[in-house]
């Protein structure tokens, strides 16, 4: 641009409005009337239709230049005769605007009272420039619409109608303005309930259902037991429930029994009911209300008054039901070291239990080319039907525990959502603690399994190939 300079690197105006207009070129948009109107008045040709958004850049920079209307605005605002201020380029090719009237009220340093009325020359940057000339046309605005001093507050709308107005259509928007303004309206309804529907979802699915844990047994002055039934005349006990549980069998009938497991970063102690069926309390909590976190439950089939081969506890969504990582704790061996042994109180007795194997396995016969290893199965028929279970749980766990398992053991089978394919189940599978045997486990013999066996969808899920795809299949 400084080849176009002269006479101290001032040039014409019209020059400089056809060098901008002419570089904003396009034929795809209309014209708006007040470009248009810009370009007869300086008969400026600008070919065809500037974009829209190229506009608007061509309109401030002309607002560098300053209008008669607005350097009459200026010229009131100082005493004197005042020069029309003129564009210019800097040395760098920064374009300024140069005022040859306004003088310097600041005293430099160094200068004497004499010399201050010299300092007449003020150069100031395009962007000073533009935002003086904006706040000269705001005043003048308000000047003629008499919304100065007190009028202003008076004739200001209401900070409904301006709320309104910055959202709704309003008379006098522009097409573009308008529709803009109906999809900002849209966009922030559809934000609004979304937000909603996720604050109560997220209240209705995570908050902790508020189960009180077992009661202790309380006894009077002189050591004799009280008996808690005496707090529900009205309801009749099952023989046989220990006292601890009167309280939560009086708040749910369905109450089964209590499970307590150890994590690496908490614990988990949740009540398990037993429904008629094996689908009502995967979608509600304890107290029976919807929840799709569910709470944990036990198969419908297993027996409460005795323990079966295979006792299955199905925990649904405990991670996030409980906010509990314990199942994901347990697919590491520093999980089951930090806890090798779960504690299941049935509503009528206590038990502990040696963690034998942990999986991940499925739900779907498709995940895993037609085959579900049904670790939910009640009774292994014989030895050798136990021998087949136990040959495949051998290849899906994770992890070698150092806890032996033989036929005629009793079971403990605990299964919850994980998220290594959708569909997926972390499954823990461990055995009663045998008549007489310690509930002590050598943890230090515990081994990693270097190539476990996966479901099909966990290897396509990874890109990898499945060693075993045609590995034995056992069924119940």
């Amino acid at each position: 641009m400084n080849d176009k300079t002269n006479g101290g690197n001032l040039f014409d105006e019209d020059e400089a409005l056809d060098e901008i207009l002419s570089e904003f070129v396009d034929a795809d948009t209309d014209l708006p009337e007040d470009l248009a109107a810009l370009a007869e008045k300086y008969d400026v040709d600008i070919g065809e239709f500037p974009t829209l958004s190229e506009t608007d850049r061509l309109v401030e920079q002309y607002r560098d230049h300053l209008s008669a209307e607005d350097y009459e605005i200026y010229a009131q605002e100082y005493e004197g005769d005042i020069d029309e201020p003129q564009v210019m380029y800097d040395e760098l090719g920064r374009r300024v605007v140069y005022d040859s009237s306004r003088a310097v009220r600041q005293k430099e340093p160094g200068a004497d009272d004499a010399d201050i009325g010299k300092q007449t020359d003020t150069v100031y940057s395009a962007e000073d420039w533009r935002r003086s000339q904006k706040g000269r046309r705001k005043n003048r605005h308000r000047a003629e619409s008499g919304k100065t001093g007190g009028a202003a507050g008076q004739n200001r709308p209401a900070f409904a109608v301006r709320f309104l107005r910055a959202f709704l259509p309003w008379k006098g928007d522009s097409s573009s303005v308008a529709a803009s303004k109906v999809l900002l309206t849209v966009f922030v309804l559809i934000l609004l309930v979304s937000g909603g529907f996720f604050g109560y979802s997220f209240w209705l699915n995570y908050r902790l259902p508020s189960v009180p844990p077992p009661s202790q047994v309380q006894t009077d002055v002189n050591g004799n037991t009280i008996d808690p039934r005496g707090k529900y005349p009205d309801m009749t006990f099952p023989d046989g429930l220990m006292d601890e549980f009167v309280e939560l069998y009086a708040l749910n009938q369905d109450f089964a029994g209590y499970l307590s497991m150890e994590g690496l970063s908490g614990s988990l102690s949740v009540p398990v009911v037993q429904g008629t069926d094996n689908k009502f309390y995967a979608s509600h909590d304890f107290y029976k209300n919807e929840s799709n976190r569910g709470t944990p439950f036990l198969d419908y089939k297993n027996d409460l008054l005795q323990v079966n081969q295979n006792t299955v506890i199905y925990g649904s969504d405990i991670a996030r039901a409980y906010r509990s990582s314990v199942m994901e704790d347990y697919k590491t061996i520093e999980g089951f070291q930090n806890q090798p042994l779960i504690t299941y109180w049935s509503r009528y007795g206590v038990y502990y239990w040696k963690i034998y194997a942990v999986m991940v396995t499925n739900g779907k016969a498709e995940q895993d080319n037609d085959y579900i290893f049904y670790f939910n199965t009640l009774q292994l028929r014989d030895e050798e039907h136990f021998e087949g279970y136990r040959r495949v749980l051998d290849q899906k766990k994770l992890y070698t525990t150092g806890v032996d398992l033989n036929y005629g053991d009793k079971l403990l089978t605990i299964s919850a959502y994980d998220s290594s394919f959708e569909g997926a189940y972390t499954v823990i599978v461990a055995r009663l603690t045998r008549e007489g045997e310690s509930v002590e486990v050598d943890t230090s013999l515990a081994v990693g399994n270097e190539n476990p066996r996966y479901p099909q969808a966990w290897y396509d899920k990874r890109r990898l190939e499945n060693p075993y795809s045609s590995a034995e299949k056992w069924f119940p």
